[in-house]
């Protein structure tokens, strides 16, 4: 009889701003406010703000301004970090 293996955990990859490179790009175009950020790419400053300043993950809405933005700086603009482990289930 083999000896009882708890499931492996599973490695969840999430997308990630590189803030140093939005920093860059937002410079260029002259958006120097947060809420310049916001007007331009058409998400509200408390976005801009939680993603830079308390380091939450980018939604889909901020992704998609940003892709619309810089179009030629996505691989550029965005990291694949791996988050917490997650359960599989059975």
């Amino acid at each position: 009889m083999t000896e009882y293996q708890p499931p492996r955990p599973a490695v969840r990859r999430i997308v990630d701003l590189n803030r140093d490179r939005y920093r860059e790009l937002v410079a260029s175009e002259g958006w120097g406010t947060q809420q310049e950020q916001a007007l331009a790419l058409g998400v509200s400053q408390a976005t801009i703000s939680r993603v830079l300043e308390c380091g939450q993950a980018p939604g889909q809405y901020f992704i998609g301004a940003l892709i619309f933005a810089f179009p030629d700086e996505v691989k550029n603009l965005f990291v694949s970090v791996e988050d917490a482990t997650l359960r599989r289930s059975a």
